[in-house]
């Protein structure tokens, strides 16, 4: 008996129709469009009640980031002053990396350092071929493995930052910045 209504079911479809057609419920439909209704009400209600507070309270838009002046709406100044930074590109970098014997391995990197001043940025102009050593006795010592990935990457920008600032002492070196990272090597 259950074998016959499952042979009819996949005949004539799940609800009895042939061809396995679904008749829509008028009810159902009803039920949509009211949640629809109803959902675009409630949107449409908040939009205007939330316009209608801040029109009222024009303070209130402060807590936003806008300012409003004699009609006139600005984004808020912030408080806090911006620093001005300097940016200096080092050269393209090559350093071979250590991988087993008979099998080679290297990395290209181009940086760019974030200085706090011009000043900083001759001393560092000045110093390049201490921190480009630094940058390849650093690179040499690792496997293509453990500068693959998001992971290396930034461990790598860390790692030089601090030998970085080790080597250019008086100067603020605030922050190192990849423009080229290529890794290349046997990763096993």
């Amino acid at each position: 008996m259950a074998e016959e209504k499952i042979e009819d079911d996949l005949e004539n479809g799940a609800d009895g129709l042939p061809g396995g057609e679904v008749e829509e419920n008028p009810k159902s439909s009803h039920r949509r469009l009211i949640i629809i209704l109803l959902a675009g009400v409630l949107v449409f209600g908040g939009l205007g009640g939330g316009l209608m507070y801040f029109a009222e309270n024009p303070e209130n838009l402060s807590v936003v980031g806008l300012n409003v002046s004699d009609g006139d709406i600005s984004l808020a100044e912030k408080s806090a002053p911006v620093e001005e930074s300097f940016y200096f590109e080092t050269g393209e970098i090559i350093a071979d990396l250590r991988v087993p014997r008979g099998k080679r391995g290297f990395i290209r990197v181009r940086m760019i350092l974030e200085a706090g001043s011009e000043e900083e940025t001759k001393w560092i102009r000045d110093i390049m071929p201490k921190t480009i050593d630094a940058a390849q006795v650093y690179l040499r010592q690792k496997t293509p493995g453990e500068l693959l990935g998001t992971a290396g990457s930034e461990m790598a920008r860390k790692d030089l930052l601090k030998a970085f600032k080790a080597v250019a002492r008086p100067t603020n070196i605030k922050d190192l910045l990849f423009r080229q990272f290529v890794v290349q090597g046997p990763t096993g």
